[in-house]
């Protein structure tokens, strides 16, 4: 498919990290540098406990209590993701790279993922998501019941509305100029390029099963207007990282962030 494949091993892998853009620019390059700078949450255990239980008594625990949750598009991100995909992306990095290609490769791959998540095939995931959010992941799982557990199946005619949420684009600063050049001197590696996607996907589950069995016309806003249904909506943000460095064969997109959430449970 165009602008990689999805669900293959990666030559990499790549920590999360918690991201906030910098854009900078160098008089040696004609493009700008479009970066992340990287910061971890610290936390105190103790505290930690106690959310934790508190997370996991909901019909469906987020399973990544500390990331914020991403519902909705952001107007100032859909302009920069725009800028990224067309004026950077296409014209230096993938020439034949389609968002909307993307986003159903997406899909799939959430679909799949989400799956075996709810299954507790893990060793499935290897190569397909980072191994340290894997690691994590596999140990909330093991504090899910059965039904929370089931939860986590997303079928891909339940998703109702989707979105790239961000487009990150990594590249750092250029190599220092080398004044005095050997004779034998190897030349420099390629400049490392690196794109990370953040896509949101909204599940109604069971959506294609009450499609397939009503007499009127569906609509999911009068569908969750009954309370109980509210608790069939569940969201997920999932965040895709794509080595793009010149002479790097992997055209794989490895998942570095995981999470899925009730909308109808989260404190507002």
């Amino acid at each position: 498919m165009k602008g990689g494949t999805f669900l293959s091993t990666p030559n990499g892998s790549y920590s999360p990290v918690q991201n906030e853009l910098i854009i900078s620019s160098t008089p040696s390059s004609s493009v700008s540098y479009f970066m992340y700078s990287q910061h971890r949450r610290v936390h105190s255990s103790g505290h930690d406990e106690q959310e934790n239980q508190t997370q996991l008594n909901k019909r469906l625990p987020p399973l990544t209590p500390l990331l914020p949750v991403i519902i909705w598009p952001k107007f100032t991100n859909s302009i920069r993701n725009w800028f990224f995909t067309y004026f950077v992306i296409k014209p230096y990095f993938d020439k034949d790279f389609s968002m909307q290609e993307f986003m159903e490769g997406a899909h799939e791959a959430v679909s799949h993922v989400s799956s075996k998540l709810s299954a507790g095939e893990f060793d499935d995931l290897e190569g397909l998501v980072e191994p340290s959010v894997l690691h994590e992941l596999k140990q909330r799982i093991s504090n899910y019941s059965v039904s929370q557990q089931d939860l986590l199946r997303v079928a891909t005619e339940d998703i109702f509305f989707s979105f790239p949420y961000q487009v990150g684009v990594i590249i750092p600063d250029s190599p220092v100029a080398v004044t005095h050049v050997e004779f034998d001197q190897k030349p420099l590696p390629p400049q490392t390029r690196h794109v990370e996607i953040t896509v949101v996907l909204h599940v109604l589950r069971g959506m294609a099963e009450v499609q397939r069995t009503s007499k009127d016309t569906f609509s999911v806003i009068d569908f969750t207007k009954d309370e109980e249904n509210k608790y069939r909506v569940m969201v997920l943000n999932y965040r895709f990282f794509r080595d793009f460095t010149v002479g790097c064969k992997d055209p794989t997109w490895i998942i570095n962030m995981v999470n899925h959430f009730l909308p109808a449970e989260i404190q507002r």
